[in-house]
């Protein structure tokens, strides 16, 4: 009988579901047209690799992919580091080059995804746990350089990092051989360099997730378990870690996946043993009419572990229980670090946040400087900035990207008020559903995305019309993809937004006569109007930035004089032509300048939310 009692009680709790869904066109709507949307750009791109995949043979495929030593490999090729003696600048020196060994492509990427997580997980959270948990002078400005990272040039950050570890003219081994004197130059190759400029540049990423979760921390239960006899160290294993684990976990699994999806540096690095790299070369052939299909389960590979990781994630976050800061709960207050303490953070931490901040700062060395050839820059000019102007492909791609990103911001404005609205007013498994497919873009590489949305508009019933980026221009390809890569940014803003605004106003509001959308558009949408602009700027300066749709599908028709390519693509092209470089660091200059004011704006109008969702 009890059991009955129960599946009435959840048939009625549908029903009602049900019906509050069909109640009103508005809210029907709100629902309906962000999952068609998605459905449509979302699930059918990722879709249709497999499916490309599935009418060709996988199996024959995937074994020929498997035994084919460019994808995998159970011997190793190099070696991790090589030391020899060479004949530069007239003398005899000793060369450390590290370069990195490799399994074929597909093992690689893991390899390196892998190592970066490691790494960065590691780092991340130690600088966490010092500059959230103690106080110590110059803290806050610990915390600023530990953010550097956050802001990165697609192209020009790697460069950079590139060419400080280059042996022949790199900063690093004109110091230790022509400063310090010590006849020894060390380099950074290969995959050894990827995995280098991705760890300085994704730690942030955990650090954010980790700072963030432990602020949440309860004080009062560091303040018992202090007062039971706890040490500090048995205080950090046994409250503050395990209680940071879902940042720790959130913030690692999105570092394996920047990492596995990374394009930049590999281009950079000239490093074509990497899955994101084989994708990016192979995307040439579809152009001709061929598939590759080593590339089509390549791309089904890094679709279905991204999925499953970031499921995996937000499962455990939703249902582990740890303790935060809510109603009675004491925010937490950092201790005061000792002297000898503050002595080990300026000795050891200090010097890493510098080094670390190396790709930021040397992107506006390489902006302002008229060359960069040697160890150090020569000269000061802003011919660089004026050549954003004044050299036409340059110029069009801002153009390009300023259009694209624009259209794609008011696109995804409406759709993520209407997802947003939706998750909050209809709770159940539409909800979750919706909320997921809004979410999961960002844990999606952008080469799958943009791979799955080129066979999406070269196959019926898009094929040959304007949605087609062979025949016509790919920009409308790529404001779409821009639409789902970063919709995420602007869902979360807004559902933060929403989630502080009594549902009594609206329904007051629609007591009185107004319909529900007027109730939306004169009574909510104001109260979140911080909300949405904050949310606006950052989705804003991250289509402009992002990178492999920009690449791989801003090429198509080529870059001449009016070409459709966006500025990272352009960024790409240029990195190794004459002059070239300074452009690049201009460009990169600038998507810097832009990330920083849209993250502080966004970070003061919304008291703390940061891009990653992070609070």
């Amino acid at each position: 009988m009890s059991f009955k009692r129960l599946d009435e009680a959840q048939m009625k709790r549908v029903r009602n579901k049900i019906n509050f869904l069909f109640s009103d066109p508005f809210i029907l709507f709100s629902t309906i047209f962000p999952l068609t949307y998605l459905a449509i750009f979302l699930l059918v791109p990722l879709a249709l690799p497999l499916s490309e995949l599935l009418r060709s043979d996988p199996m024959r495929i995937a074994e020929l992919v498997f035994q084919n030593p460019r994808y995998v490999s159970t011997r190793p090729i190099g070696s991790i580091v090589s030391v020899k003696n060479v004949v530069f600048g007239g003398k005899n020196i000793t060369l450390i080059l590290f370069s990195g060994v490799s399994y074929g492509s597909i093992i690689n990427s893991f390899i390196v995804a892998t190592i970066t997580m490691v790494v960065a997980t590691a780092v991340g959270t130690l600088i966490a746990i010092i500059l959230t948990l103690y106080d110590f002078p110059g803290r806050r400005f610990f915390q600023v350089l530990a953010m550097l990272p956050l802001f990165a040039a697609p192209f020009a950050s790697g460069y950079v990092v590139r060419k400080f570890f280059d042996w022949r003219y790199g900063l690093l081994s004109y110091v230790i051989d022509n400063v310090l004197g010590v006849p020894v130059r060390i380099g950074l190759d290969g995959l050894a360099g990827v995995v280098t400029a991705q760890i300085l540049g994704l730690y942030v990423i955990v650090y954010l997730n980790v700072s963030a979760a432990i602020a949440n921390i309860d004080h009062t239960l560091i303040e018992q378990a202090q007062n039971l006899g706890s040490s500090t160290f048995r205080v950090l294993k046994d409250v503050v870690l395990p209680l940071a684990l879902p940042g720790i976990a959130t913030g690692a699994s999105l570092t394996f996946i920047l990492s596995l999806e990374d394009i930049a540096n590999p281009i950079v690095f000239g490093e074509d043993r990497l899955i994101s790299y084989e994708i990016f070369r192979s995307f040439q052939d579809p152009t001709t009419g061929a598939r590759s299909p080593a590339a089509l389960l390549m791309t089904v590979i890094v679709v279905l572990v991204s999925a499953t990781i970031f499921i995996l994630i937000r499962s455990y976050v939703s249902l582990r229980s740890y303790a935060a800061v809510g109603r009675g709960a004491k925010p937490l207050k950092p201790f005061k670090l000792s002297r000898i303490g503050t002595a080990i953070v300026y000795l050891f931490l200090l010097p890493f946040l510098l080094f670390s901040s190396i790709p930021q700062i040397g992107v506006f060395v390489l902006a302002f400087s008229s060359r960069w050839y040697s160890a150090l820059p020569e000269g000061f000019t802003l011919d660089n900035f004026a050549s954003m102007l004044t050299d036409p492909i340059v110029s069009t791609a801002i153009r390009n990207s300023l259009l694209y990103s624009i259209t794609a911001l008011g696109i995804i404005l409406v759709i993520s008020i209407l997802i947003a609205y939706s998750s909050t007013r209809t709770r159940g498994a539409i909800s979750y559903i919706l909320d997921t497919l809004a979410t999961i873009p960002i844990a999606i590489p952008g080469i799958a995305i943009a791979s799955g949305f080129f066979l999406l508009f070269t196959t019926p019933p898009f094929k040959n019309s304007i949605f087609d980026p062979v025949i016509y221009s790919p920009g409308i390809a790529i404001t779409i993809a821009y639409t789902v890569r970063r919709m995420p940014f602007m869902v979360r803003a807004i559902y933060a937004g929403l989630q502080q605004i009594p549902t009594s106003l609206e329904e007051a509001a629609i007591n009185l006569g107004a319909s529900r959308f007027l109730a939306i558009a004169t009574v909510i949408l104001p109260a979140i109007a911080i909300n949405i602009f904050g949310g606006a700027i950052t989705t804003f300066v991250y289509c402009i930035s992002e990178t492999s749709v920009g690449v791989m599908l801003g090429g198509l028709k080529g870059v001449s004089i009016g070409h459709a390519a966006p500025i990272t693509f352009v960024m790409q092209n240029y990195l190794e032509t004459p002059q070239g470089t300074q452009i690049v660091g201009a460009l990169g200059a600038m998507l810097i300048a832009l990330q920083l004011i849209a993250v502080t704006i966004s970070t003061f109008l919304l008291k703390g939310y940061s891009i990653f969702g992070v609070r």
